[in-house]
């Protein structure tokens, strides 16, 4: 299978590291598309750096604004397109995609193109209507505006909150992690209501090879979220409700699992959703029934994340055990 992969997000770089180190028949082949220089693309990722030189990986230096370049993408020995980038500028690629390709397009969504204001019926469905109030959302609901106006075979996978290894260092899950590490308090910000929607990149990984593969599926969203509970086919339902304790909870396992004896701080104005119903934000039912997605969120992958985040930290500042105690099976 011969796969474009277009962006350069942390995801999309598992994604690549994972499918090739996955081949055991050699028999996929990967094309990246990125404005990124490659050395720059390899940076910071071991998993995907083992790759650099392999065949099954080339990689097209450009920018999306360019489409003087796009005919060099060869598309009659593609089979599918997989879109991951931050931009709204799109439409001119999708504009050539439609006139020139006619296998599987699978775009990157996220669960902001719903947007949170004035909803009070949760878990959303994926025929919701989009109200984004993020730029991010903003550009995610453009692009997918963008698939719909085409007659590409396009399939949209709108993502919960990814996380685990190698996700942006800025993001507030590390930071809480960093904060829990060196003995600081651990600020919790904004609305939580992304943490609704935990999703372990190994479970989302899954989804996005399915997506590009499956037939009859055409034309159609699917929610990619769902902070659940060991989720089995036999037990599809036993979701935790997401309120102030699920959320100190979440917290209160990474500073268990490292040690750590940091107080959890919700900065001025936090707002965290109550009652009965807030079991999940996405309904992910449909994602359940095509793909065989039943995602759990457990202390293993918990701990994974967590000693990622001490392998990028200055280790000189470290207060906690070291991890190579707590976790000599990882």
């Amino acid at each position: 299978m011969r796969t474009i992969c277009v962006g350069a997000s942390w995801i999309t770089k598992y994604f690549i590291a994972d499918t090739l180190y996955n081949d055991g028949n050699f028999e996929e082949y990967i094309q990246v598309i990125s404005p990124v220089p490659i050395e720059q693309f390899f940076e910071g990722f071991p998993k995907l750096q083992e790759f650099q030189g392999d065949e099954r990986l080339s990689f097209i230096s450009m920018n999306l604004y360019q489409p003087q370049l796009y005919e060099q993408l060869q598309l009659e020995y593609v089979d599918s397109i997989f879109i991951d980038v931050e931009t709204e500028e799109t439409g001119e690629f999708i504009k050539f995609l439609n006139n020139n390709f006619t296998k599987r397009v699978v775009l990157a969504s996220s669960w902001e193109v719903y947007g949170w204001k004035g909803r009070n019926k949760v878990p959303i469905d994926p025929r919701e209507e989009l109200v984004p109030e993020t730029s991010y959302g903003g550009f995610k609901k453009t692009q997918e505006d963008q698939l719909r106006v085409s007659k590409l075979n396009y399939v949209i996978l709108r993502f919960g909150t990814i996380f685990g290894p190698y996700m942006p260092h800025d993001h507030e899950l590390v930071k809480m992690c960093l904060q829990a590490m060196y003995g600081e308090d651990i600020i919790i910000q904004g609305v939580p209501a992304r943490w609704l929607d935990l999703v372990y990149i190994t479970d989302a990984l899954p989804v996005i090879n399915k997506a590009l593969s499956t037939v009859g599926i055409d034309r159609q969203v699917f929610n990619v979220g769902g902070t659940h509970d060991q989720s089995t086919p036999e037990q599809p339902k036993k979701n935790l409700v997401v309120n102030e304790k699920r959320v100190t909870d979440i917290v209160r396992s990474m500073r268990h699992l490292m040690g750590s004896e940091s107080p959890i701080v919700f900065e001025p104005g936090v707002t965290i959703p109550q009652g009965k119903g807030f079991h999940s934000q996405l309904n992910i039912e449909s994602t359940q029934k095509t793909f065989n997605y039943y995602p759990n969120f457990d202390s293993i992958k918990l701990g994974q994340f967590i000693w990622w985040c001490q392998s990028i930290s200055d280790k000189s500042l470290r207060r906690t055990h070291d991890m190579e105690e707590l976790y000599p099976s990882l």
